[in-house]
């Protein structure tokens, strides 16, 4: 027998048999991911920031609409503003007759009752902007040689806004919102039935409005089906991207096709 001397490292490596088998059996830790930061997709999408977006665009077609007249007898009512007047003095809504600002009440009364943060990102509200003028593009090309329009003066730029204020808080938010809501409350479809019919009735009214005796131009098929499918389109932006994208899109077409 010698009496060599035992290397640290060699009793490091010797474990016996049953605190192998104890480390084994022992559950392993797994770390709790974080919570998940809110991307541009999610901000887009909350109460807030769609009510800064859209603040500007509505405080501009109030002060034009001032300085236009766009209020007096020699100019033609939005057909969308039309439709909440004569709904106010059917139900006696007095509050629905307040004008554009209404929309801004809306997206605030909804921010409030989700309890959402204040705080939005910087960024937030140029790209957005960006984004409505890209998603305006494919309106522009394939309606821009029918309904072009040739007049650039100051009051067609404050209606073009106003249009779009007025006609997807109508359309898209209350009336499309609305049905997709009092839907998926009353009737146990999928909600991609239901999405779909809701965008296609909201399309097809929106067509409609702009046909006399509410709108200013006379029934035209080209026209109409045109209407529809950009009612489509824009149905389609609120529920993916939002009311103030989807707002943002129709304003960029309405002044891009004033070129």
């Amino acid at each position: 027998m010698t009496n060599e001397p035992v290397d640290d490292s060699d009793r490091q490596r010797v474990v016996p048999a049953s605190v192998s088998v104890a480390l084994a059996d022992r559950p392993q830790r797994r770390l709790r991911p974080g919570p998940r930061l809110p991307t541009y997709w999610d901000h887009t999408r909350r109460p807030i920031v769609n009510l800064l977006f859209l603040a500007p665009l509505v405080v501009a077609y109030a002060i034009g609409g001032a300085l236009y007249d766009l209020g007096s007898a020699n100019h033609r009512p939005l057909a969308a503003a039309s439709i909440l007047e004569h709904v106010s003095n059917a139900f006696g809504i007095s509050v629905l007759s307040r004008g554009v600002f209404l929309i801004l009440v809306v997206l605030l009364f909804w921010h409030l009752k989700r309890r959402e943060d204040w705080r939005i990102p910087p960024a937030t509200i140029p790209v957005m902007l960006a984004e409505s003028t890209l998603l305006a593009l494919p309106l522009l090309v394939g309606g821009g040689l029918l309904l072009t329009l040739v007049d650039f003066g100051g009051g067609r730029v404050i209606r073009s806004i106003g249009a779009g204020l007025y006609e997807e808080f109508v359309f898209r938010l209350l009336l499309l919102g609305g049905l997709l809501w009092g839907a998926s409350s009353i009737a146990r479809l999928p909600r991609a039935t239901i999405c779909a019919v809701g965008v296609m009735i909201s399309a097809v009214l929106f067509a409609w409005l702009h046909v006399v005796p509410y709108g200013a131009e006379p029934f035209d098929a080209t026209r109409m089906m045109f209407r529809v499918l950009a009612g489509g389109y824009l149905g389609a932006i609120f529920l993916f991207r939002g009311i103030g994208i989807c707002t943002g899109a129709h304003i960029a077409y309405n002044l891009l096709a004033l070129a």
